[in-house]
């Protein structure tokens, strides 16, 4: 038994119509998709050169100041702006891993996160905040944060042991 295709001329232009929309249809898509992304980078990047809360903490780290002590504790408006900084950079991170950013689109903040991880005043502030929150047994509000930089091996692995002596202790751990 022999099956006969037959198509007619109408029928083969609708086709092939059909398929010059579908890849038009597929470039206007990509195109719209890079134009978010670079409008989302747009912003990131006005927030972390623009916003005088997140400058003023990425220069304290920059240039190693000593920020992170009881008295950074108890003044809740300076502690306000570096957590909202810090948040900044988690979304950033969570942008990242999510596959939102890519390699080479997110390489205009892994020169901030490497100066954050290697400040100490920042990792103490981590290494307080990351084992309160598991003694408490609560997320960690940076989680994003830290799982980009221990991915990209920037915490010792002294960070880990809540017995550690190298980092001071200013929460109830």
């Amino acid at each position: 038994m022999a099956v006969i295709l037959e198509i007619t001329l109408y029928e083969l232009i609708i086709i092939i119509l059909t398929i010059i929309g579908g890849f038009f249809a597929l470039y206007q898509w990509r195109q719209l998709y890079k134009l978010k992304r670079s409008e989302l980078i747009k912003e990131a990047i006005d927030k972390t050169r623009n916003n005088p809360d997140v400058v003023h903490v990425l220069y304290s780290i920059d240039y190693g100041d000593k920020w992170y002590g009881f008295d950074f504790i108890s003044n809740h408006d300076e502690e306000l702006k570096y957590d909202r900084a810090f948040a900044l950079f988690d979304y950033l991170c969570y942008m990242r891993l999510k596959g939102i950013f890519g390699r080479d689109e997110f390489k205009i903040f892994e020169y901030r996160i490497q100066r954050m991880a290697s400040n100490s005043s920042f990792m103490e502030y981590f290494f307080n905040l990351y084992h309160f929150s598991k003694l408490q047994n609560a997320e960690f509000s940076f989680y994003h944060l830290l799982k980009y930089m221990k991915k990209k091996r920037l915490i010792e692995q002294e960070f880990w042991n809540i017995n550690s002596e190298k980092y001071d202790k200013f929460l109830n751990i």
